[in-house]
């Protein structure tokens, strides 16, 4: 959606729009019916977006495709907020998914922050 809107309104009105821009305009996704993210990833996606869209200079981004076999396969990682994420016993609950870390360093009894 992003790459989109963001594509049109640089083609129809001339305008770059910033994460912020992106954010006011994705407002309200969370809620949709089978979205599983929260508002805070959406917000991150918009602002990493954005960030790439200015570093590469361009008005329109290329997508990842799903087929390993190609080299433009998607690297499988989602932009997200430390206030998105939960650490409980050992693991981080990410939209109601559970990951399990190995905590090498021992970095259990600390809080987790970005």
């Amino acid at each position: 959606y992003c790459n989109e809107i963001s594509h049109r309104a640089i083609r129809e009105r001339r305008q770059w729009l910033s994460g912020y821009d992106l954010q006011k305009l994705t407002n309200g996704f969370s809620k949709c019916d089978g979205v599983q993210i929260g508002s805070p990833t959406v917000q991150q996606v918009c602002e990493d977006y954005a960030k790439a869209r200015k570093q590469f200079k361009r008005a329109k981004l290329r997508w990842r495709v799903s087929n390993s076999q190609s080299s433009k396969y998607s690297l499988g990682w989602v932009p997200f907020k430390a206030r998105a994420l939960q650490y409980k016993a050992g693991q981080i609950v990410f939209a109601g998914q559970r990951f399990s870390l190995w905590d090498s360093y021992g970095l259990g009894d600390h809080e987790l922050r970005a």
